[in-house]
């Protein structure tokens, strides 16, 4: 989304739904000009290990086709399919 000229708010928003689908909480995103990082922080008491994953957007374009794709894709995903 980024990538394809979304608003900073709306990669977001949609990153964290998507994680809240799958089941994954604990999740705190990052985002910069070139960059996007997500951080997952769970319950130590669950024994799992905290981690990051940064994704660099290298280059920027305006597709709202790919934009629309994404986003149809994201709400598939908020909607269990």
């Amino acid at each position: 989304m980024f990538s394809f000229g979304a608003a900073s708010l709306d990669v977001e928003t949609s990153i964290i739904v998507a994680t809240q689908a799958y089941g994954i909480l604990e999740t705190e995103v990052d985002l910069t000009n070139q960059s996007i990082s997500l951080n997952y922080a769970p319950d130590s008491s669950r024994g799992e290990a905290p981690f990051t994953l940064q994704r660099v957007v290298r280059s920027a374009s305006v597709n709202f086709e790919g934009l629309v794709a994404v986003h149809r894709l994201v709400e598939e995903i908020a909607a269990g399919e």
